[in-house]
């Protein structure tokens, strides 16, 4: 992992004397010293700077391997990797490896990383090229919990997608095969644990007055039943958070960027969102429109 802009929130407190603070999480503390050796996982710092500070906080969490003023991340993670494996006559390679970073300095690790299929991790406020390259963009900003964040997924087991593909198309069948006049608008249908449905009736709106938002635990299949709406897709990788994640509800809203894919949801049609399509939408083509439609909700 990376220490400025990942395991703090980046900013540098300087005294006459030089460094003078360091801000780190607690809960990002609690993941490194108490969740990762459950799990046979090392922690592993590379970082640009050097820092007193950081070697003291590196000893009360455990971690012996501390690399302090490398400028060449990708020779010194190699290194760590083949003295670990000499050590522990193992082969471990890049393939074993996991890492959270925010800046384009990191990308000298994470993109062989990526390569040969580790995992990358950031915080939401990375820079855009890191955003793009992760496997995993936490919700939680730099140095506010992100580096545990990105643990808890790391050690939850991934999703088969084939089979969660598979749940999708079932469910899609199921919602074109609804008697529409026997559902009530607005009232949740449970079709089992991981499946769950919806008829939703508005008039639409004007698409500066429509909220961009995005799920974590369900995937939104949507289909239109009368009317015409506008709908816009992004990536969440390249997006910048507005409200916080409410578990409760599912949701989470981003601030609408310069560009989007756009698209129309006409009668008949039927669009799939996973949980990194955020989507705005309800959104007017030419005037305001009546709509009807299906909102199917599957589990993740």
């Amino acid at each position: 992992m990376d220490v400025d802009g990942t395991l703090t929130d980046g900013k540098i407190y300087m005294g006459n004397d030089g460094e003078a603070l360091k801000a780190f999480n607690i809960k990002d503390g609690c993941g490194i010293k108490d969740i990762l050796p459950q799990h046979r996982i090392v922690p592993v710092i590379i970082t640009a700077r050097e820092s007193n500070i950081l070697k003291r906080r590196c000893d009360e969490l455990g971690i012996t391997q501390l690399y302090q003023g490398v400028r060449n991340k990708k020779e010194k993670l190699y290194e760590i990797i083949a003295e670990y494996n000499r050590i522990n006559q193992s082969d471990y390679g890049l393939r074993d490896c996991a890492y959270i970073g925010d800046d384009i300095l990191d990308l000298q690790c994470m993109k062989p990383i990526r390569e040969e299929g580790g995992l990358i991790g950031c915080p939401s406020d990375a820079v855009a090229q890191i955003k793009a390259l992760s496997n995993y963009v936490c919700n939680a900003k730099s140095g506010e919990g992100a580096v545990r964040e990105f643990i808890e997924w790391l050690i939850v087991e991934k999703h088969n997608m084939e089979d969660v593909n598979k749940r999708v198309n079932e469910a899609i069948s199921y919602l074109q095969s609804i008697n529409v006049d026997s559902v009530e608008v607005g009232v949740k249908n449970i079709v089992d644990d991981n499946f769950y449905f919806t008829i939703q009736s508005y008039i639409t709106k004007p698409i500066n007055e429509c909220e961009l938002e995005s799920h974590k635990k369900n995937i939104d299949i949507q289909i239109m039943l009368k009317g015409v709406e506008v709908i816009d897709i992004a990536d969440i990788s390249r997006l910048c958070i507005k409200k916080d994640y409410d578990e409760d509800k599912d949701i989470m809203f981003w601030k609408a960027p310069l560009q989007m894919a756009r698209t129309t949801l006409n009668v008949g049609d039927c669009i799939v969102l996973y949980p990194e399509n955020a989507h705005r939408g309800a959104a007017t083509l030419k005037e305001n429109t009546h709509v009807l439609k299906i909102v199917g909700k599957v589990s993740v």
